[in-house]
């Protein structure tokens, strides 16, 4: 069972932070952090509870974090860009 949930929640976390870009907000910056955070502790879970394929799910996870981790700096970046221009024209 907690293998279903780690991938719906990797799953909702990768629509979510592809959201997240395209339309940024600080609050949703927070909730990809959040889902983020959440696939990492189910995925530690997973590793500690069923050990035996913990070289091919650590590179896999690694993989995961580290692409979330560009995609959720992309829209910081990207809201950085929208509070810029909304403060010029005031």
């Amino acid at each position: 069972m907690i293998i279903l949930a780690h991938v719906a929640i990797a799953l909702s976390s990768l629509i979510y932070t592809s959201y997240a870009f395209l339309s940024p907000s600080e609050t949703k910056v927070k909730i990809s952090y959040g889902f983020l955070a959440g696939t990492i502790a189910s995925g530690t879970y997973l590793i500690v509870t069923l050990p035996g394929h913990i070289i091919s799910a650590c590179i896999t996870g690694l993989s995961y974090v580290l692409f979330m981790l560009v995609a959720i700096a992309g829209a910081r970046a990207r809201l950085a860009r929208v509070r810029i221009r909304a403060n010029r024209q005031h």
